[in-house]
């Protein structure tokens, strides 16, 4: 949600790589991104160790890129700060995981009652029950 906070309402500023950290996920892939500097374009203050969250398309041990602007903060008290590029939409990924998840469910639900359901009408228990004619 950082990043929708950045998009709508953060300070613009630029982002100046100083140090790459990669990790590696299931052995054969390599995810970096650059920590650095950013400074902002209203008061000029500038923090240091931001992150940005994307990874300029570098490869591990390449050197630093050159600085980038525009990015995004959402001036946060958070460690490391995080900085975006404009139109970031990694924030779309939470409310689409819960709405997926929400569905999930609700199909789950509707197959269990179902089931149940059916059960129960094959034991007998789901027949209406005939009383005395009056």
């Amino acid at each position: 949600m950082d990043s929708w906070q950045a998009e709508h309402g953060g300070e613009t500023g630029t982002f100046t790589p100083v140090e790459q950290d990669c990790s590696r996920h299931r052995v054969t892939t390599v995810i970096c991104a650059w920590e650095g500097t950013w400074t902002s374009d209203v008061d000029g203050r500038t923090l240091r160790h931001v992150r940005l969250d994307d990874g300029l398309g570098a490869e591990e041990g390449d050197p630093p890129p050159a600085p980038v602007h525009p990015t995004l903060l959402a001036d946060k008290v958070a460690d490391p700060q995080v900085a975006y590029l404009p139109g970031e939409r990694t924030w779309l990924l939470a409310p689409a995981l819960s709405i997926l998840a929400v569905g999930i469910f609700a199909v789950l639900a509707w197959r269990v009652h179902r089931w149940a359901r059916e059960k129960r009408t094959a034991r007998g228990l789901g027949q209406p029950v005939e009383g005395p004619a009056l």
